[in-house]
């Protein structure tokens, strides 16, 4: 059985996410951030788009390795500090940034 891979995006991004993620080796899971405690807890990996990133710290979810932020521009530097006091250490830029969202997932 693959390992998840907890996708908090939009559906924008969700065909690249899914490429990657399968690239990875990872089953995709969809959730809200609003509603994603258990799977925030016991998914390998997270991708959240700023969005996601936003609603989630102001829900304090422990910190966590495996985030990375995907976005379709560079992320803006609130997003950046919210997503490292997450404890995400990568970002991807999509679709540009595929073969990277794929290496820091694996």
């Amino acid at each position: 059985m693959p390992d998840e891979l907890l996708a908090l995006i939009s559906a924008d991004l969700h065909d690249e996410v899914a490429r990657c993620a399968a690239a990875a080796g990872y089953r995709m899971v969809l959730a809200d951030p609003d509603d994603c405690r258990r799977d925030w807890l016991r998914a390998r990996a997270v991708v959240a788009d700023p969005d996601a990133v936003r609603r989630l710290v102001d829900l304090h979810p422990p910190r966590r390795d495996g985030l990375v932020i995907v976005s379709d521009r560079e992320p803006p530097s609130d997003v950046w500090r919210c997503a490292l006091d997450l404890g995400a250490d990568h970002a991807a830029v999509l679709p540009a940034d595929e073969s990277r969202l794929v290496i820091s997932l694996s």
